[in-house]
């Protein structure tokens, strides 16, 4: 893919951590994986719609526990629009989530 090739390490990480908790979203992931998520009941704004859904962002003990998928999943997905959210595939997904992590990146750099 020609446009992920001009992300940073950083936006790599961020967009494999948002496709992961998309499939987390759309249960296309186990049981038990879907299990260490909870999700934020007060978000639900259509019950049908699971990827409407924002997930509860687990408190911290540690500095470093925000750099693992149980904290920076649910922290990333719940930034995502809906819009993007919704999409009928893990590609889709991924290419409009590209272009708004790009345009996010664009409108802080100065």
């Amino acid at each position: 893919m020609e446009i992920m090739n001009s992300l940073n390490i950083h936006d790599r990480i961020i967009l494999q951590k948002a496709k992961f908790m998309y499939k987390v979203s759309k249960g296309l992931v186990p049981g038990y994986i879907t299990d260490m998520f909870k999700k934020d009941i007060k978000s639900y704004t259509n019950l049908r719609t699971s990827s409407t859904i924002n997930f509860t962002i687990p408190r911290p003990r540690l500095e470093q526990f925000k750099e693992s998928i149980s904290y920076s999943g649910p922290s990333i997905w719940n930034k995502i629009p809906q819009s993007i959210r919704l999409m009928k595939s893990v590609e889709s997904f991924t290419s409009h989530f590209i272009r708004w992590l790009k345009s996010q990146r664009q409108n802080v750099d100065p």
